[in-house]
């Protein structure tokens, strides 16, 4: 201790002396050791703890679950795992800032440490994923009472510089041993575990099973497979024809991508374009479809048939830099003109980035590019952002046809989605149409366009210029 009342490190050495024949004194010496002993717990705090979050790091968590398998290996016990990340975190730093985001890790880790308990290891594994170890758990319904806790928690708005931010976690959990002999298989069932709770919508956990290991190595399979029939141009465009409703000519045709693989066989567009999405091989194949529908449509129409092509775009394609660069790239390179170009963005992922997509939008309705608001109906955008969004036409979703000539309250739906879209110059086409009764009811409700099983289902391109052929004879 020093004399101002600070507590310091020292080495002490102490040397017996021998004075007239005497041993009965010590010269001792002491070294201020203070700074190396800080600087050893700086290095032993930047190799097991998180610097932001003060939380164990991923060594040190991984250490400690050594340790607990040891131990519950020894005595016959259960442990869990909890894995979670946060909700809308990406949206947060790219609206606000790293800074607001690394605020909100913090807000998050002081709220879900009060509920902790002393033998549980919480850990930052990196960005806003985190792994919770909790010992000595004597049946799985204490994990998942442990995690709904977590989730009413992260419910609770956080503020962050000034503002409320609702953000959530999506928990995976994993139990030894039902879930794994070994730390990497705990580890990699409970990272399937937690992305399965976020695929499901977030805000919710979600226990390992084997089937979710199974649909792991299936997408796995299907997305080894997808790289490369990108890579060696095995896809197809199919084409459906879009009809004006009250003198039958074909208006348009909507490009969809269409895969048959050697090994996989035939795999559907709802199976391989969510995997696309989540692995950023959706821009790839994005810019294929489009290169293809718009080389395409520049045949028709050398051909005789002057019509537009439909093409679908995710909000992450849309949200790409240069992706409206490429879109002006392609229609020069395949001699297309603007005005035959429709591109589809479905009404809920547009509003998810509402803001950020009215100015792109309007970009691509300067240069003459139309744009459709597919499955409308089913989102949640308000008026003012339909207004804004500088949208061509509005496409009625097919779970409204499908009901139109059974419920009347089907058709009210219909006629107020028609009368909002006339009301705005917009033109309204309606999807999934099968029946003639489906098509006289929309003809009644001043529906301008369908498209369907009724008339065509979607097909490659030499019957779709088939049919435009028959069309154009017939008309």
């Amino acid at each position: 201790m020093t004399q101002d009342g600070r507590a310091i490190h020292v080495t002490l050495s102490a040397t017996m002396l021998e004075l007239k024949g005497k041993r009965d004194r010590f010269l001792c010496l002491s070294h201020d050791i203070t700074l190396r002993k800080q600087a050893e717990q700086e290095v032993h705090n930047l190799a097991y703890f998180d610097q932001l979050t003060g939380l164990a790091n991923r060594t040190l968590f991984y250490d400690r679950c050594s340790q607990a398998l040891a131990r519950a290996k020894r005595y016959g016990e259960m442990f869990a795992i909890l894995f979670f990340d946060l909700d809308h975190f990406k949206d947060v730093n790219d609206t606000m800032g790293h800074h607001a985001g690394d605020q909100l890790l913090q807000l998050v880790v002081l709220r879900f440490k009060s509920i902790l308990r002393a033998s549980d290891t919480f850990a930052r594994l990196g960005g806003d994923e985190f792994a919770l170890l909790c010992c000595h758990v004597p049946e799985p319904d204490g994990a998942a009472k442990f995690a709904q806790k977590l989730i009413e928690l992260g419910k609770q708005p956080f503020e962050v510089d000034n503002r409320q931010i609702y953000s959530g976690a999506s928990i995976g959990i994993v139990l030894f041993p039902e879930d794994g002999g070994d730390i990497p298989t705990l580890l990699k069932n409970g990272d399937l575990a937690m992305y399965a709770a976020k695929s499901a919508g977030g805000n919710r956990y979600q226990f390992f099973s084997e089937g979710l290991n199974q649909k792991a190595q299936e997408r796995a399979a299907i997305e080894a497979a997808l790289r490369e029939a990108l890579k060696n141009d095995r896809l197809t465009l199919h084409y459906q024809p879009q009809l004006d409703l009250r003198d039958g000519k074909v208006v348009g045709m909507e490009a969809l991508a269409r895969w048959h693989d050697e090994t996989l066989g035939a795999v559907a567009p709802n199976r391989f374009i969510p995997i696309a999405e989540q692995t950023g091989l959706i821009h790839e194949l994005g810019a294929w479809v489009l290169r293809k529908a718009c080389a395409q449509c520049k045949q028709w129409h050398q051909d005789g048939y002057l019509v537009s092509v439909s093409v679908n775009v995710s909000i992450k394609q849309m949200m790409q830099e240069g992706f409206s660069e490429m879109v002006v790239g392609t229609l020069l390179e395949a001699g297309l003109e603007p005005r035959y170009l429709d591109l589809e963005l479905t009404e809920s992922m547009l509003m998810e980035k509402a803001a950020e997509s009215v100015a792109l939008l309007r970009m691509f309705k300067s240069l003459g590019v139309q744009i459709s608001i597919d499955d409308f109906g089913t989102g949640y955008s308000s008026l003012s952002y339909l207004k804004n969004f500088s949208v061509d036409r509005i496409k009625i979703d097919q779970s409204f046809v499908r009901d139109v000539t059974v419920r009347d309250d089907a058709v009210g739906i219909i006629k107020a989605i028609v009368a909002i879209g006339h009301s705005m110059g917009l033109k309204v086409i309606a999807e999934g149409v099968e029946s003639q009764g489906e098509e006289e009811k929309l003809l009644s409700c001043r529906c301008d366009q369908v498209q369907g099983y009724l008339h065509a289902r979607p097909m490659p391109a030499a019957e779709a210029e088939a049919f435009l052929e028959r069309a154009q004879t017939s008309g």
